[in-house]
């Protein structure tokens, strides 16, 4: 619970953001990097109720904005995987969306071995595409969310970058892009 509480903290304090591709996070024990994609932006701040961060369209405001990027950490309990989690979520949101359709069928990211992923379709109200990677404690969560399918299927290849180009490593062990593992 500290370390979350540390994570949290670090996230909400973090520097705005310098003009590049991927936007890089240090913290207590944990580096990260994430795709920032062209014409988005990343916020640490704004909403660290629902998320660490998120990632939406420049000058939109994530109350208003059509399409969010929401990531988090999920402490990872004893003995849930990836698995038990995404189905104890997809029971929360259909107890919140009882009239939840088939899932949507999300073409294109079969080459993103290290996410699992599940969709949402809450008819009339939203569309949500969820990735989980499993890192040492955490869960990291990015969730892809839209009341308009439109703006959802434009917002996947932005989906995609801040996945492509997510990294984590220990904070004492950087590894570039280039150097082997």
């Amino acid at each position: 619970m500290r370390m979350q509480a540390l994570l949290i903290s670090w996230l909400a304090l973090w520097l705005p953001l310098q003009e590049s591709s991927t936007v890089r996070f240090h913290g207590p024990g944990i580096e990260f990097e994430v795709g920032r994609p062209e014409g988005w932006r990343v916020d640490g701040r704004a909403a660290p109720q629902l998320a660490h961060f998120l990632i939406l369209p420049e000058g939109e405001n994530w109350r208003r904005s059509d399409r969010v990027i929401y990531a988090r950490f999920v402490p990872i309990e004893a003995g849930k995987g990836v698995n038990t989690f995404l189905t104890e979520d997809r029971e929360k949101f259909e107890a919140e969306c009882p009239f939840a359709d088939e899932p949507l069928q999300e073409a294109g990211f079969d080459n993103l071995k290290d996410f699992t992923f599940q969709s949402y379709h809450c008819p009339g109200v939203r569309h949500e595409l969820m990735a989980v990677q499993e890192i040492p404690r955490y869960f990291i969560v990015f969730l892809l969310t839209s009341p308009n399918r439109s703006a959802f299927d434009e917002s996947l290849p932005s989906y995609r970058k801040v996945l492509e180009d997510f990294r984590w490593w220990p904070s004492s062990g950087y590894r570039s892009r280039s150097q082997p593992e």
